[in-house]
């Protein structure tokens, strides 16, 4: 479409989909073929978007593209929403143990971000901080693989996991949070 009606073509590159691939253990010909796809999309790119320098460095590496074909825009926050609260309100408003130590991870429950290897290793760090607590807000493909994870070590009410929460109630579980 770009070349028979001379569009202008932008891509927006917020991640190596063969970096995704490779840790959801992916074959090894289908990574390639994905990688190729990649590749012609992103030669056909007029300008590509990605929200950091790194995904740059990796794609121009990979596929010895121009710098001058990217544009970093980083992702932001909203100081009106994303700003510093009292933690005990917080925990309060959320229904958390006001006394507790809150570690919190928000995103999405991709394989790649490690968040069952969190809940593995939780029964040692309970054992050391007995009113921890692991907060887990955020939906994704991983999310059946932590549940049973965090059933199979019995850690159902020490390890929260919220699902999908509206985008203005993050900031109340980040400031709830002792680590985040």
């Amino acid at each position: 479409l770009k070349i028979i009606f001379k569009l202008v073509y932008v891509a927006e590159v917020n991640g190596r989909v063969p970096v995704e691939m490779k840790i959801n253990r992916m074959p090894g010909w289908y990574i390639s073929a994905i990688r190729c796809m990649e590749k012609f999309c992103f030669i056909l790119a007029d300008l590509m978007v990605t929200p950091s320098t790194r995904i740059i460095d990796s794609l121009r590496k990979d596929h010895k593209l121009d710098a001058n074909r990217f544009l970093a825009v980083t992702n932001g926050a909203d100081p009106e929403l994303s700003r510093p609260m009292d933690k005990i309100m917080c925990r309060e408003k959320l229904g958390f143990d006001p006394a507790g130590k809150f570690l919190i991870f928000v995103g999405s429950l991709k394989k790649w971000h490690g968040i069952e290897k969190i809940v593995e290793i939780m029964p040692s760090l309970i054992k050391k901080i007995p009113r921890l607590y692991l907060l887990i807000v955020g939906d994704g493909e991983n999310k059946s693989a932590i549940e049973n994870k965090v059933r199979n070590l019995n850690l159902e009410n020490k390890v929260i996991l919220t699902g999908s929460v509206s985008f203005n109630d993050v900031p109340h579980y980040i400031n709830a949070a002792d680590i985040c």
